[in-house]
């Protein structure tokens, strides 16, 4: 019963346009209150202890900060040239480099970096 109303509060609120956030907020707060009708403040108060306890783990906190570093690199070049970097140093093997070897993988390895390794056919 408490789990098909949470479910029913929740889908009715995001059909009326609330946030996905604060749906899934009041659909808890309901079930909770639901759960605990014979309890004083039918057992809200461990609602905010609850959030506290959730949003209190490391872990959780630093998914964020690598989005924002992942954003600041992307905006300031530097995830360009990190990448540009792991290419020259993989993917290129030596036979491209000395003997300008033709076979496909060299060559598909040079067109990543932007260089051409096997001459143009006469064709």
């Amino acid at each position: 019963m408490i789990g098909f109303t949470l479910f029913a509060v929740f889908v009715l609120l995001m059909l009326a346009g609330v946030p996905i956030g604060a749906a899934l907020g009041w659909g808890g707060i309901v079930a909770i209150a639901l759960a605990n009708l014979d309890t004083q403040w039918f057992g809200l108060l461990a609602a905010p202890q609850n959030m506290q306890a959730g949003i209190a783990k490391y872990p959780l906190l630093a998914l964020p900060m690598f989005v924002l570093v992942g954003s600041v690199f992307d905006r300031s070049g530097v995830a360009q040239r990190m990448v540009d970097f792991a290419i020259a140093c993989v993917a290129a093997p030596a036979c491209c480099r000395w003997w300008r070897s033709s076979s496909r993988w060299c060559w598909a390895a040079s067109r990543a970096r932007g260089r051409r390794t096997r001459p143009r056919s006469a064709a």
